[in-house]
């Protein structure tokens, strides 16, 4: 027999959980589940109810403050449970309808339910002094200590709070004016604050709610007493030794269960009011923050194990109890030490230098990468490679990597990852680029490198590399001191291998600029120039800022004069903000600096070769919007032949064409579709009160 249709649609004993959501219906209804409550609540004041009613609702009051104690534990700030002032009122107004409730049930009928009941029996063990201390002294703890200090700090919180508002509004204006953050970022920031403001005023007002329940308590006990001792005697024709026992039981009873979830209300209001979460809190529940704030020191901890264990061998006092607290102690103790000494150990010495600019992570000494995780610049050691580092000195070099890309480029340094791999040849090395290989290389331990000219360097040894050099050898340190060639350059390791990290950085710096490196230019920029980046920031976000720095690194054009690129975006009319337009203003706004490195500056003179006017404008008149807005240009079948008839020819005595900017950019991308790495300059680019131009050739003249 073949069974057909849905598994769990037929299982008989299919939870009734997953067929009713409680949490969809609350969630769905809990506008009329308030109302209703505070109604049924008001029904207590006037109405009256049977013993099985008065202790639902009891119920509920323990329940509704014990869950109010148990989420102030996990808020990581006061003002993410916006809603507790208007709890504490709702709890308050419960209790305060009980106390209504049972009082009349008490006088009218001797009794008040099953609860209060056995908390007048079993709590105090039908004991009326005893109860009546109990009820007293829970009262005055309530009063004195916990409500009265609740009540203390929020009233100081709502005054703080209040005076901060203008400097912290200040703080969000200046913010906003520097581009730091965006205007939805900063009507969030006021939101929260008006929020947080209103919290505190409604929380300070609502304490005084609090004080009054633990007041109104005492006042209905004493009512119930001397009110139960008249009606008993009077009207019941009771004695006054029954009167006294059973009405006071009562009242005790009923007491406890008053005073009992307002203390635990007081409780998470207090808690609440004093909650401090770190900064550097990875979970924000109240547990963690108290384990890791205490156990900082952990000599402190192993201090008070040793005066529990002290404490231990005092005539009189109890050993077993002192021994196992003291021992627990000790023990916790030695386990954080232990933990911190292992630690300690496995850093080993930091390099700064190895993390990214504007990053927080320092990595550890030559740090494991886990796997899955992308790193945007790794260097992969085989064991011989990797035991052939010397941490301080790779540190060293590192930092001035950092100021060579910065200085040159004005790109922020990537970070470096390291990684020993085992599945690599003994020595050597693999550069990736967002995890794909890129370059690679051999390091040898107590060896140097060693480069220079084919013909001058005749050393055997492992080839190494080094960047514009002709050959590269590793040899013993021995030998290569004693080599006083001028011609032959000499490397440390840690040296050859940052310079082959810098011709990568170099030749990728256009994938290493995303909008979080964008971000760290920007408010380095921002220091000193605030209103110029708040602009542009305005003018183009941070993601189209990246992508035209990134298309100007891929332009081999520096990006270190970030102020002059900023000003040509900002100078572009807010409907033309094209990717290729910004481009096109910042390359003519960075012409001088681009223009230096094509000039003689003996002559003052750019020799280049230029189109034919003609074929020029034919080409321009083919660049079109493309389907994101930004142009391109497609070239019919007639156009392309003679594109590559003229640009496919021999252009190796031309190493730079120009053009006007707006087919610049078209024209680069045509040279390098037919393989040529000719530049392409606009006219708009050059300043001609500098140089002027030497033509070399024009192309596509008949």
């Amino acid at each position: 027999m073949r069974y057909t249709g849905s598994l769990v649609n037929n299982m008989p004993n299919r939870s009734i959980l997953s067929r009713y959501d409680l949490s969809a219906f609350f969630a769905r209804h809990a506008d009329l589940a308030v109302a209703i409550g505070l109604l049924a609540v008001l029904a207590l004041l006037i109405v009256p109810v049977p013993p099985f009613v008065l202790d639902l609702f009891i119920c509920v009051s323990f329940a509704s403050s014990l869950t109010m104690l148990s989420t102030t534990l996990y808020v990581s700030k006061a003002a993410d449970l916006a809603s507790f002032p208007s709890l504490l009122l709702i709890t308050t107004l419960l209790r305060l309808s009980l106390a209504i409730a049972s009082t009349k049930m008490i006088l009218l009928h001797a009794h008040a339910g099953q609860i209060i009941g056995a908390f007048g029996e079993l709590v105090v063990g039908g004991n009326v002094a005893v109860g009546l201390v109990v009820f007293i002294v829970l009262a005055a703890i309530q009063f004195i200590v916990v409500a009265k200090g609740a009540d203390r700090v929020a009233e100081v919180g709502a005054r703080f709070t209040l005076d901060g508002i203008p400097g912290r509004q200040m703080s969000i204006d200046a913010d906003l004016r520097s581009g730091v953050i965006s205007p939805a970022q900063a009507s969030r920031a006021r939101a929260a604050l008006e929020r947080e403001t209103y919290f505190y005023g409604s929380l300070d007002g609502a304490m005084k709610f609090v004080k009054g329940d633990a007041v109104a308590g005492l006042v209905v006990a004493l009512v119930n007493i001397v009110g139960g001792l008249a009606i008993g005697i009077a009207q019941r024709g009771m004695s006054f030794a029954d009167a006294l026992h059973t009405y006071t039981i009562l009242t005790v009873g009923d007491g406890l269960v008053a005073q009992i979830p307002s203390l635990i209300v007081s409780v998470s209001a207090g808690i609440l009011v004093t909650r401090v979460a770190s900064a550097d809190s990875v979970d924000a529940h109240l547990g963690g923050d108290i384990y890791r704030q205490l156990t900082v020191q952990p000599k402190a901890i192993g201090m008070a194990g040793a005066a529990c264990c002290a404490l231990a061998a005092i005539p009189g006092f109890p050993h077993l109890q002192f021994l196992l607290a003291g021992g627990l102690l000790v023990v916790l103790a030695i386990t954080l030490m232990r933990n911190a000494a292992a630690a300690t150990n496995s850093q080993r010495a930091l390099m700064p230098g190895m993390t990214r600019d504007g990053g927080n992570y320092v990595p550890r000494i030559l740090d494991d990468v886990e796997l899955g995780t992308s790193a945007t610049l790794r260097l992969r050691l085989g064991l011989k490679a990797f035991d052939a580092l010397r941490p301080e000195a790779l540190n060293r070099q590192l930092g001035q990597l950092r100021r060579h890309l910065m200085v040159e480029l004005g790109v922020p340094f990537p970070g470096l990852a390291l990684l020993r791999d085992a599945r690599l040849a003994p020595e050597r090395y693999i550069v990736d680029v967002e995890d794909v290989p890129f370059a690679s290389g051999t390091l040898v331990a107590a060896h140097t490198l060693l480069s220079g000219d084919g013909s001058r360097l005749t050393f055997e040894g492992t080839e190494g590399y080094r960047p514009r050099a002709e050959r590269s050898v590793w040899v013993p340190n021995a030998q290569a001191a004693s080599v006083d060639d001028p011609a032959i350059r000499k490397a440390s390791v840690d040296e050859a291998l940052c310079e082959h990290l810098g011709e990568v950085c170099e030749r990728s710096a256009a994938d290493f600029l995303g909008t979080q490196e964008t971000r760290f230019l920007l408010d380095q920029l921002g220091i000193e120039f605030r209103e110029l980046v708040a602009q542009a920031v305005q003018a183009a976000n941070t993601v189209q800022l990246a992508g035209v720095l990134r298309q100007l690194l891929q332009q081999r054009v520096p990006i270190r004069n970030l102020r002059a690129i900023l000003e040509a975006v900002v100078r572009v009319p807010a409907g033309e903000r094209t990717l290729d337009r910004m481009v096109r203003e910042a390359r003519i706004q960075l012409g001088r600096q681009i223009s230096r490195n094509f000039a003689d500056l003996e002559s003052w003179t750019i020799s280049a070769a230029v189109l034919e006017p003609g074929w020029e404008a034919s080409l321009e008149a083919q660049i079109r919007g493309g389907v994101d807005g930004e142009p391109v240009c497609v070239l019919p079948a007639d156009e392309m032949e003679r594109a590559q008839q003229i640009l496919g020819a021999d252009l190796s005595g031309i190493g730079l064409i120009v053009t006007n900017a707006v087919l610049r950019p078209h024209l680069a991308r045509l040279l390098r579709d037919f393989g040529w790495r000719t530049d392409v300059l606009a006219i708009e680019e050059i300043p001609f009160d500098i140089y002027r131009i030497q033509t070399i050739a024009t192309l596509g003249a008949p």
